[in-house]
């Protein structure tokens, strides 16, 4: 304030500072502050702390407080007389500010943290005044930022913002596109953001990008997946609540139009997949050159190229490179080409998803391009982001192919758990190598149930020649045949869908103790056969619950 002065001719005003308590006075300010202040020409080595005292109220013609408690120890020590001195630092034109009135709005104190919150509080605001011509009234940090500092800042007009921060464009990474300063420039994130939004997706509008600064508007995330919209009817939340599921049509809650809203986004298409140009998931570099198929995108692309990039790292070995290497080679065998390509957000995790308190879901840090739908629905199954009224939904929108869950959600995982490893390392590399097993290990698992069919044949003809030499049928037969009979069927369903409900085995097991409930004697235990027919009900009530959660 007082260079601002000397700046405008006005050196005959007199000005002061004062703390409420006398714990630092006769002090210089904190160093922290003083380094901060000095790298932006501030000169602030002259100033010693001071105590509040009586005749400041009669010195100065006005009294600024930073925050609501120190306006609230100012106002209590106040003569009646000079009230209208006392002042909001924020709101120096309204004496009323603060007296239960909302809306106030104070100056952040960087005491309590590090050299790095003061540094912070003075670059945004720097930098958002020489964006927007507006300086900053109120700043505090946010977390999560992966490549950059995130504040959240709000603005005189009374917009509130979401600012980040990068690195100086000489410390970024090599790579990426040169117009964005690399692989993390900031200026690459306001474009995805401004395709998302032109493409109908609630997103945060950018006001201001380039490779260092990224200045959006702030999204409401005072919600959950679970809360209705505004002005639903009573009794359809009342209904939801006795229920514990969301039916479409009765109660639309946040995650319901996160459903829709995604299928509406994949709706949009390109001639091929990929992007114009590269992208970032989490800081680390996207490559989406143009390709005519899906699967060798997501192969070339994604799985080899990330796992590369992990391995480069030192977080993923050379054993586990190569067969990452050698389920990309295998990728035909599990996965399909779709009917068309799809424009994905692309890291589609509840960390970036917000959800305002009027049920409405946004969206942030984007990492898109064109592909399969079914990439981005088995990335929110990876941290649980969305359950099961979201799949409902979204399948009645956009209807998803069968044995999606059941065979190919863990292997598209497999490119989400590889930027993890690449980042992170750790329990991660444990997740990859579980995937791979799954899918690399499937010839064993081939092998063995192959064998599993040519024995139970061979058993079946073994029965039927003992039926025709004895020439009498017993049950017991008829359930041993109905047992051969099962386990064919269990084998061929594995061949022909790639996988193996859980419910075969259970059906097995159910006319397995069928068969010896009939072949026990009549002086067995009444015990014993009533805890096997429990048996039994106990395993066909597991079938149902089975097929339930598998229509859901």
């Amino acid at each position: 304030m007082r260079r601002l002065l000397d700046e405008a001719g006005l050196t005959q005003v007199r000005t002061g500072s004062v703390g409420t308590g006398g714990w630092h006075v006769g002090e210089p300010p904190d160093l922290r502050a003083r380094e901060a202040a000095a790298r932006r020409g501030y000169d602030l080595s002259a100033l010693r702390a001071e105590q509040l005292a009586a005749r400041h109220f009669e010195t100065f013609d006005r009294l600024y407080a930073m925050d609501l408690g120190h306006l609230r120890h100012l106002r209590a020590r106040v003569p009646a007389a000079l009230r209208t001195r006392v002042r909001l630092f924020l709101h120096p034109l309204d004496p009323e500010v603060g007296l239960g009135r909302s809306g106030a709005r104070e100056v952040p104190d960087p005491y309590y943290s590090d050299q790095a919150a003061y540094e912070l509080v003075l670059d945004l605001v720097e930098a958002v005044e020489a964006a927007l011509g507006l300086r900053p009234l109120k700043t505090r940090p946010l977390g999560g930022g992966c490549i950059a500092e995130v504040a959240a800042v709000d603005l005189p007009d009374g917009r509130r913002l979401v600012v980040k921060r990068g690195p100086p464009r000489t410390a970024r990474p090599a790579g990426g596109d040169p117009s964005d300063g690399g692989a993390g420039g900031l200026a690459l994130e306001g474009w995805m953001l401004g395709v998302l939004g032109r493409h109908g997706l609630r997103v945060p509008e950018v006001l201001y990008a380039d490779a260092e600064l990224l200045v959006m508007t702030r999204l409401d995330a005072g919600g959950r997946l679970d809360t209705p919209n505004q002005g639903q009817a009573g009794e359809a939340r009342t209904a939801e609540a006795r229920t514990g599921e969301v039916r479409t049509g009765e109660v639309r809650t946040a995650e319901i139009r996160a459903a829709e809203a995604i299928a509406a986004l994949h709706a949009h298409t390109a001639p091929a997949f990929g992007l114009e140009r590269d992208t970032v998931i989490g800081g680390l570099p996207q490559p989406n050159a143009w390709l005519p198929r899906w699967l060798p995108f997501f192969a070339e692309r994604r799985l080899l190229h990330m796992a590369g990039l992990a391995a480069g790292r030192g977080r993923l070995p050379g054993a586990d490179l190569a067969r990452v290497e050698r389920l990309a080679g295998r990728l035909e065998r599990y996965l399909g080409e779709p009917a068309r390509p799809a424009l994905l957000h692309g890291d589609l995790w509840g960390g970036n998803v917000l959800v305002g308190a009027d049920g409405r879901p946004g969206f942030i840090d984007p990492a898109i391009y064109y592909g399969h739908p079914e990439v981005e629905l088995a990335f929110t199954t990876l941290f649980g982001t969305f359950g099961r009224p979201f799949f409902r939904r979204y399948a009645e929108l956009a209807p998803l192919e069968p044995d999606f869950f059941e065979v190919r959600r863990d292997l598209y995982n497999l490119y989400p758990l590889l930027v993890h490893v690449a980042l992170f390392g750790g329990g991660y590399l444990d997740s990859v190598r579980r995937v791979l097993d799954r899918y690399l290990l499937r010839w064993v698992e081939r092998l063995v149930l192959l064998a599993v069919a040519v024995f139970t044949v061979m058993a079946a003809g073994v029965e039927v020649l003992r039926v025709v030499e004895t020439g009498s049928v017993v049950l017991a037969d008829l359930l041993l045949m109905f047992l051969y009979a099962e386990v064919i069927g269990m084998v061929a369903v594995f061949y022909l869908s790639r996988t193996t409900p859980l419910f075969y085995p259970i059906f097995i097991a159910i006319t397995a103790i069928a068969r010896l409930i009939v072949l026990q004697s009549k002086e067995m235990d009444p015990l014993k056969i009533i805890y096997e027919a429990a048996a039994i009900l106990l395993l066909a009530g597991a079938v149902a619950l089975l097929k339930r959660f598998a229509a859901d």
